[in-house]
C-alpha cells in the first residue's frame, strides 16, 4: 500500500508540474496584459468607446480568470508532496551524495515556494509594495529562474529514467503503471475535478473596471478648460502609432477611418492608431482647477485618473502604474493620491452621478491612501440623491450607502 501511495504522489506531482508549466506559459504569453490589451485598445478605438486602461486590465483579468490562483495552490501542493518524497528517500537511503539531485530539487522548490508566496501576497506585504519595485522585480526574477532550474532537473530526470530503462533496469517505467488501479482512478478523479474547477471562472476581485462610455459634459467658458478639451477630445496635439493586430476579429478592422487606417507590409496588416495627448489635457485641466475652480475640469481629471487605475486595490497594478506615468505623468501612488485628493475638493452638485459615486466610495473606504471621511462621503452621496431619478442605478446605490453612513462621523 505504501508503494502505491508513493507512486500516486509521483504521478500527481508530474501532473502538477505540467499544470504549473502550462499555466505559466499561458499567463506570460497568450493571457498576458501585453497580448490582450492591445486588441482591447483597438476594439475600443474602432467602436469609439472612451474608457481607460483600468477597464481594459479588468477585462484582461477576467480573461485570465483565476489561473494564477490555481497556479499558486498547485505550487503549494507540489512542494508538500515533494517534502513527503524527500523525507521518505532520506529515510531509506541516508546517503547525501546519492540524494544530491533530490536535495537540489528540494532546495530549488523552497526558493520557488518562498518567492511565489511573497508575490501572491504582495498586496499585504510592505516590502512588496509598489514603492519597493526593487524587491518585487528581484523576487520575480528569482522565481522565474528557480522555475527554469526545476524544469531542467525534471527533464534530466526523465532522460535518466529512459536511460535506465534501456540500459540497466528494464521495466522501471512500466512498473510505475502495474497493479495500481486505485492510483489510476485517483489520478483520473483529480484531473476531472481540476478541469471542472477551472471552467468555473469568476471575477471575485474588487475591481470597478466595467467598460463605460463617458458622458458628454457641458463646456466651461474658461480658456484653460477649452484648451484642455481640444487635447482631451483628440482635436489637437494627437499622434499616430503603427501597430499590428493580426487576429483582429472586427469588421471595422478592414475599414479606413479617421481613427484607424490599415496597410500591409511584409505580409502583415498594420493599423495607424490615433493617440490623444492626455498629459497635455491634464496640464490645462489642472490650470482650470487652480484658476477657475472649475468642477468640470476636476471631473475630467478624475475620469482620466480613475479609468487608469483600479482604485479599490490594496496595491496598484504595475502595468497600470507604467501606463498612468506614460499618459498622465503620475509616477507613483503618492502622486496619484495627491492628484485625486486635490480634484475631489473642487467637485460639487454640478458633476455627474458616476464621478460623485466613485469619489464618495473613495472617501468612505479610504481607497488609494486617501483618509476616510464619512461626512464628505455622505455629502457626495446626497448630491446624487438630490439630482438623480429615483429609478436610476446610482440613486439606488447612493440611497443605500447614505443610509448606512447616517449617524457616522
Amino acid at each position: 500500500m505504501k508503494n502505491i501511495f508513493l507512486k500516486a504522489i509521483h504521478w500527481i506531482m508530474f501532473l502538477l508540474f505540467l499544470f504549473l508549466g502550462i499555466s505559466s506559459i499561458m499567463e506570460l504569453t497568450i493571457f498576458h496584459y501585453t497580448t490582450i490589451i492591445p486588441d482591447l485598445e483597438f476594439a475600443y478605438g474602432v467602436n469609439e468607446i472612451q474608457a481607460g486602461k483600468a477597464s481594459q486590465v479588468f477585462i484582461a483579468k477576467v480573461i485570465r480568470g483565476e489561473l494564477w490562483t490555481w497556479h499558486f495552490y498547485a505550487g503549494l501542493l507540489f512542494a508538500a508532496l515533494l517534502l513527503i518524497l524527500f523525507i521518505n528517500r532520506l529515510t531509506r537511503v541516508p546517503n547525501i551524495k546519492k540524494n544530491s539531485p533530490l536535495i537540489v530539487l528540494f532546495l530549488t522548490t523552497l526558493v520557488l515556494l518562498g518567492t511565489g508566496i511573497a508575490r501572491h501576497y504582495r498586496g499585504t506585504l510592505s516590502f512588496m509594495s509598489e514603492e519597493n519595485s526593487f524587491w518585487r522585480h528581484l523576487l520575480q526574477h528569482v522565481h522565474h529562474y528557480a522555475a527554469y532550474t526545476i524544469s531542467v532537473l525534471v527533464v534530466l530526470h526523465v532522460i535518466y529514467i529512459v536511460y535506465l530503462e534501456n540500459k540497466k533496469m528494464k521495466g522501471i517505467i512500466s512498473n510505475m503503471f502495474k497493479k495500481n488501479k486505485f492510483m489510476i482512478k485517483s489520478l483520473l478523479i483529480l484531473v476531472f475535478a481540476t478541469v471542472i474547477t477551472q471552467t468555473n471562472i469568476n471575477a471575485k476581485n474588487n475591481y470597478d473596471g466595467v467598460v463605460v462610455i463617458t458622458k458628454k459634459i457641458e463646456k466651461q467658458k474658461d480658456v484653460d478648460y477649452a484648451k484642455a478639451m481640444e487635447y482631451y477630445s483628440g482635436a489637437k496635439g494627437f499622434t499616430y502609432e503603427k501597430r499590428s493586430f493580426p487576429n483582429c476579429p472586427y469588421a471595422a478592422c478592414t475599414k479606413n477611418t479617421k481613427m484607424v487606417q490599415s496597410f500591409s507590409k511584409d505580409g502583415k496588416t498594420y493599423y495607424t492608431v490615433k493617440i490623444n495627448n492626455f498629459k497635455k489635457a491634464k496640464e490645462y485641466f489642472d490650470k482650470s482647477v487652480e484658476v477657475y475652480k472649475n468642477p468640470l475640469a476636476a471631473e475630467k481629471n478624475l475620469i482620466m485618473i480613475l479609468e487608469r487605475i483600479n482604485y479599490k486595490d490594496k496595491i496598484l497594478d504595475d502595468y497600470l502604474l507604467k501606463d498612468i506615468d506614460k499618459t498622465l505623468g503620475l509616477k507613483n501612488k503618492k502622486m496619484i493620491r495627491d492628484a485625486v485628493y486635490k480634484n475631489i475638493q473642487i467637485l460639487g452638485g454640478k458633476n455627474s452621478e458616476k464621478i460623485l459615486f466613485k469619489v464618495a466610495e473613495i472617501l468612505e473606504k479610504g481607497y488609494i491612501g486617501i483618509p476616510k471621511n464619512s461626512i464628505k462621503a455622505k455629502k457626495f452621496y446626497k448630491y446624487i440623491l438630490l439630482k438623480s431619478n429615483k429609478n436610476s442605478l446610482y440613486y439606488m446605490l447612493a440611497q443605500n450607502k447614505y443610509k448606512n453612513l447616517k449617524g457616522k462621523k
